[in-house]
């Protein structure tokens, strides 16, 4: 019993936007054949989310196998290094899926995964799941036919996704560190920052600072600060077209060749070849 995906993807559309949903899908799968590449499927970047409804499922992410047992879900980059499959011992895998491209889903996706992880957790009758549900139910007649509506499907899944785990965390102390540490940054970004000053907000010492927020975080603060700088200049190089020098600058980096070759270690390519579109980069690298 396999359930077909229905394809919301307009490619005349040439609308200026820079999201949209590709399809949504109900899939019960019951061989081991079923195993997706996340490196081996193109070079166009997709965005995937996809919860058991029953059976079991298993994906590995930097290393690491994780079970998706029912009421769990993934959310996942194209390209980027994850397997997803029915396991051997599984009998099947019944799931819901959405897939999203665009380099818009691509800002706010990367954002979602910083801050939540790849592996979440929904109730049956959360927004998220009824919101793919319905969607994929609205599609079986074929009576989807606005062009716009893959954009507003797309808008709608990420808000929904963001409301959803925002509401649904508990914050932990570590947790709190970081909102705390992202609020000030958020204000802050294009000035120089010290640690220090950092340290002296949250209301600790440097050194106890630092360790607290590499056990929260997983890095150090000089590391979150350049991912975030990083993050920064993505958004700038999209949406505005100043010189690599000034996008720098804004960002918060003080010379433009080391800014250069944090963006090509990063991405994989140089700020001047993602400006141009015509290359795509590995956000999650």
């Amino acid at each position: 019993m396999i359930f077909a995906a229905r394809s919301f993807f307009y490619q005349d559309a040439l609308l200026p936007f820079e999201t949209g949903v590709i399809n949504c899908g109900h899939q019960l799968v019951r061989t081991q054949d079923y195993r997706w590449d996340g490196m081996h499927r193109g070079s166009r970047v997709l965005y995937v989310w996809q919860y058991t409804l029953s059976g079991r499922g298993a994906i590995i992410l930097n290393g690491e196998k994780r079970e998706l047992p029912p009421g769990t879900a993934f959310f996942v980059r194209i390209p980027h290094e994850h397997v997803y499959y029915l396991p051997e011992d599984a009998e099947y895998w019944e799931f819901l899926y959405l897939t999203l491209y665009g380099s818009e889903t691509d800002r706010i996706g990367s954002e979602f995964i910083h801050r939540y992880g790849n592996i979440l957790t929904h109730q049956n009758l959360s927004r998220t799941v009824v919101f793919v549900r319905d969607m994929f139910q609205s599609a079986v007649p074929g009576t989807v036919n606005d062009r716009y509506h893959s954009i507003l499907s797309a808008y709608e899944f990420l808000v929904t996704l963001f409301r959803e785990q925002e509401h649904s965390v508990q914050m932990t102390p570590g947790m709190l560190l970081i909102e705390k540490v992202n609020l000030y940054l958020q204000e802050q970004l294009s000035q120089q920052i010290r640690i220090s000053a950092l340290a002296e907000v949250c209301g600790y010492s440097r050194s106890h600072f630092s360790r607290l927020f590499h056990a929260a975080s997983g890095k150090t603060p000089q590391e979150y600060l350049r991912e975030m700088r990083l993050r920064m200049a993505l958004r700038l190089l999209q949406t505005e077209r100043k010189s690599i020098k000034e996008t720098a600058m804004n960002a918060g980096f003080e010379d433009p060749a080391y800014f250069c070759r944090l963006f090509r270690r990063k991405f994989g390519i140089t700020p001047e070849q993602f400006r141009s579109g015509k290359i795509g980069i590995n956000a999650g690298k």
